[in-house]
């Protein structure tokens, strides 16, 4: 397991200034979610590589300013979808990229939605699916509280439905408490091949640096140890605990997720930093 960081926890930030950030604080392994059009395209991939030095692009989350036009049934919007499809795909590709994140449909409680959107996000997703396995890209399908991932069975039947190999589940550890469901059976059940970690208090307050709320990240880790998990842990803290300090917040996150790792965490020392929430 390699731990790696989102710059979705540092927006505002100019996404390379973001990468440079992560870079200098010791990292080594990141996770870009695209902030703009022009940060899906290689063009934007050449800059990254002429920026950084040590720092290396594990996964892309699709862009969340484009969600709107990937469940968009309007034909032109899929041809729009297709070609920002593309164009990820290529910029993975260019940064060799192990994997790229993906929500499922949300849940439509009427029929006639239902019936209109989701085939599109389907085949929208298998699109994805279809182009990445060109470049040798999973792609991981993430749980959320208000999608058809909302479970863990649920998220299994989804990426059954989508029915492409390179197809598994990313577990992101707020979204599943926030769903008022179980991380440790999402993890049980589910075809791990990627992972978002951040802390919940399991009431209100989500996407808290790791320590600072009620996961127990010890038996997280031992869970995912057992079932010989390989892929990255990337940290995806809520942006407003980086907009301070931001340094001082990402080194923290990744000494504490690096001590679980290599068990120098005891039962005494759990709490990480002391953020205010």
């Amino acid at each position: 397991m390699k731990v790696s960081f989102s710059t979705a926890g540092l927006f505002p930030r100019d996404t390379l200034d973001a990468l440079k950030l992560l870079e200098n604080c010791g990292i080594g392994y990141a996770e870009v979610m695209p902030q703009s059009p022009y940060e899906v395209k290689e063009g934007f991939g050449r800059e990254i590589l002429k920026r950084l030095d040590r720092l290396r692009i594990a996964s892309i989350h699709f862009p969340l300013v484009f969600f709107s036009a990937f469940y968009n049934p309007y034909e032109g919007m899929i041809e729009f979808t297709h070609s920002l499809v593309d164009d990820i795909c290529k910029l993975g590709k260019m940064l060799e990229v192990k994997v790229i994140v993906i929500h499922p449909s949300p849940i439509f409680e009427e029929r006639y939605k239902n019936e209109l959107f989701k085939p599109v996000i389907l085949d929208n997703t298998r699109y994805l699916c279809d182009k990445c396995k060109e470049y040798g890209i999973d792609i991981g399908v993430e749980n959320g509280p208000n999608g058809e991932g909302k479970t863990p069975d649920g998220l299994e039947r989804y990426i059954d439905e989508v029915g492409r190999e390179n197809a598994g589940a990313t577990i992101d550890t707020t979204e599943a408490y926030e769903a008022h469901q179980d991380v440790f059976e999402f993890v049980s059940k589910s075809n791990v091949i990627h992972m978002h970690l951040s802390d919940h208090d399991l009431h209100d307050k989500k996407h808290l640096p790791l320590g600072e709320g009620a996961i127990d990240w010890m038996k997280l880790i031992k869970v995912l140890k057992d079932r010989e998990y390989k892929g990255y842990l990337t940290i995806e803290l809520l942006y407003k605990y980086l907009l301070d300090s931001p340094e001082e917040v990402i080194k923290k996150n990744a000494e504490f997720l690096n001590d679980l790792l290599y068990g120098k965490i005891t039962e005494a020392r759990r709490k990480n930093t002391t953020i205010e929430k």
